[in-house]
């Protein structure tokens, strides 16, 4: 699957590879590589990111795999559709 097919509340299962490291907090650091699940929510407004959408991750992961609530998508790598919930 690539970026450009993601829309809003697709799931996708993905990589978390950021772009920028420089300002990363140690536990979101200590979260490059791992793979999850992700939810496209909506496109950043404004900022470096402006129109890319935000990825949340999703359960069954909690917050604390990966340290940050949303990150946009181009810090998601070797994505795949998630299967269906249920």
């Amino acid at each position: 699957m690539t970026r450009e097919e993601v829309a809003f509340l697709d799931e996708v299962i993905a990589t978390f590879r950021p772009i920028r490291v420089d300002d990363l907090k140690p536990e979101v650091r200590a979260a490059i590589g791992r793979r999850g699940r992700f939810c496209a929510t909506q496109p950043y407004e404004e900022g470096p990111y402006a129109g890319q959408m935000a990825m949340m991750p999703t359960p069954p992961q909690p917050y604390e795999m990966f340290g940050f609530a949303s990150c946009p998508l181009c810090d998601l790598d070797e994505l795949e559709r998630a299967p269906q919930k249920g």
